[in-house]
């Protein structure tokens, strides 16, 4: 049977000089202040400067709509950047007359040679562009510049429309909070309230169109009356009286003959819908992965 002695290998012995040893005490002391120190004299920023990439390309095309800016200028260019060696993401928007590509490297990447990159691929477009497209412009963006989040709002129960006004509840909810730099609604289609107005109703009532369009433009109303010094602050008297609810448009009042009141709804039905016309389309994507992008 082996003695206590050959079982008494380095790590053992090395832990029993550790425990009997006053030294241990020292370097406990020693390794929380020097934790201390660095705690207290390390350098700190709330946001630090994380080299991210980005860049942002605009190619106009007076004159064109957004499906045709989609398909001539948007798909095809962001093929091109998508394939770019060390893009992370690329987000278009197709605008009636332009199209907007932001294109984010992966971090770390260096950023001379990533925009180097940048202006080659989108020089090599430039060849493939339509006859009335502009020239392609480009900016760098800064990390202060890139948004730290971005949220995609989608259902099966709501409309593109009614996303849209969520979106704007939301981005009023988030201005309102402390150190929120800016907060934007990108790709959501803008509220239109339209009047279609009945002439047959308006000839019932003996009203005209000048008389509608009077008593609209006397109700939506911003304007500023002047400013008042009271104790050496200045106060600025403004009138906003801007009609937003579809119920105000719909209970304007155009004539009151006594009792007889006659309002908008009388006459006209008001509708709130987008436009008719789409303006622009937004796609997000990610890198040369995605296989709807083919880059030649």
């Amino acid at each position: 049977m082996p003695s206590p002695k050959t079982r008494f290998n380095l790590a053992a012995w090395l832990a029993q000089q550790f425990i009997e040893s006053q030294l241990v005490i020292i370097l406990i002391i020693g390794f929380l202040l020097f934790g201390l120190l660095g705690l207290f004299f390390t350098p700190r920023e709330e946001n630090p400067q994380i080299i991210v990439p980005a860049a942002e390309v605009v190619v106009t095309m007076p004159g064109a709509e957004p499906l045709e800016v989609e398909h001539l200028l948007l798909t095809p260019l962001e093929g091109r950047l998508s394939a770019i060696d060390g893009v992370k993401h690329t987000y278009g928007i197709a605008a009636e007359g332009v199209a907007k590509i932001q294109v984010e490297f992966e971090v770390g990447e260096d950023k001379t040679q990533a925009v180097v990159r940048l202006y080659d691929q989108v020089l090599r477009f430039r060849a493939d562009l339509p006859p009335n497209a502009g020239e392609p412009y480009i900016r760098v963006i800064d990390v202060d510049d890139v948004p730290m989040m971005t949220v995609t709002l989608a259902s099966a129960q709501y409309s593109e429309y009614e996303l849209g006004r969520m979106a704007e509840r939301m981005v009023e909810r988030l201005r309102s909070l402390k150190r929120v730099g800016q907060s934007d609604v990108v790709g959501a289609q803008p509220r239109e309230i339209r009047l279609q107005i009945d002439p047959a109703r308006l000839q019932g009532f003996n009203l005209s169109l000048d008389a509608v369009r009077q008593a609209v433009q006397g109700a939506n109303l911003s304007l500023l009356l002047g400013h008042q010094v009271h104790q050496g602050e200045t106060f600025h008297l403004r009138v906003d009286n801007l009609l937003t609810q579809v119920s105000e448009i719909n209970n304007l009042i155009l004539r009151s003959d006594g009792e007889k009141i006659v309002r908008l709804q009388d006459v006209a039905d008001v509708i709130d819908a987008p436009p008719t016309e789409r303006t622009q389309m937004v796609r997000f994507s990610f890198g040369p992965a995605d296989s709807r992008f083919s880059a030649t």
